[in-house]
């Protein structure tokens, strides 16, 4: 009798449709995109119009979405537009997972196929599937900081360096980012955490390398820095620090503490 109750449950909480248990992965282009479906191996694919995507998505739990980078791993206009509508995905419930597009990239070039969203897809998803590692995923996050009003407002040529720190509704009025006598930079390598330092006016690096660099030319011109970075990322701030360590530049550091946001 046990066995047979056991039994009944589990078929009843396991009777949910094919579609919501499949993976949809999606090549999101300009026009057009591609997608394909599939769990083990590719079982649907095909190209859609955007204004047709969200039907063909809205029956599966599961979206991959590829993630446009530049070459050198850093963001591009064409990311932020995957990533808000990533975000309307999140909103819709979905599980959001973001594969690197550069893997597929070299994938198609080898096979001619440049510019074929089909193939971007299925590839996509296929590469998620052998390891789903590769995907990143894609949630909200929110964040506390110990920021006293009016301290990092962006006037008289100070320079803001924002470091894995999701930039929210409270945060993004007191840093005053689209002050015209003000320079802001962002780094991250999480893509929702990027997105809200674009949406907040901030150029936003994902090179390392870059942003160094980039700090090293400001210096020249600013002498006022406000660095905004995440505890757990403390340990880097060393590196910014050591290029600001001249005369005659002040140096205001905030830490914030990030976590994902409640669904």
């Amino acid at each position: 009798m046990t066995s047979g109750t056991f039994t009944a449950w589990k078929f009843e909480n396991t009777k949910r449709p094919v579609e919501a248990l499949t993976i949809i992965a999606v090549d999101y282009g300009k026009v057009k995109c591609g997608y394909a479906v599939g769990t083990l191996f590719v079982a649907e694919s095909g190209t859609v119009s955007k204004k047709e995507l969200f039907e063909k998505i809205k029956a599966h739990d599961k979206v991959i979405l590829g993630l446009p980078l530049s070459m050198s791993g850093n963001y591009s206009s064409q990311t932020f537009e995957v990533l808000q509508f990533g975000l309307k995905l999140l909103d819709l419930g979905k599980e959001v997972y973001l594969v690197d597009e550069r893997l597929t990239t070299k994938m198609a070039k080898t096979y001619g196929k440049i510019d074929d969203d089909r193939f971007s897809a299925e590839q996509l998803l296929l590469t998620f599937i052998q390891n789903p590692a590769t995907g990143t995923k894609f949630s909200k996050k929110t964040t506390e900081c110990e920021l006293d009003k009016g301290v990092c407002k962006l006037e008289n040529n100070q320079t803001l360096i924002v470091f894995e720190v999701p930039i929210d509704e409270k945060l993004g009025p007191l840093l005053r980012v689209d002050s015209k006598d003000a320079a802001a930079v962002g780094f991250s390598r999480d893509p929702y955490t990027a997105y809200t330092m674009f949406k907040n006016g901030l150029f936003v690096l994902r090179v390392w390398d870059d942003l160094l660099s980039w700090v090293e030319k400001k210096k020249i011109e600013s002498r006022q820095f406000c660095i905004i970075i995440n505890v757990d990322f403390g340990h880097f701030l060393s590196d910014i620090l050591e290029l600001l360590m001249q005369e005659n530049i002040q140096i205001r550091t905030i830490f914030c503490k990030t976590k994902d946001a409640c669904s």
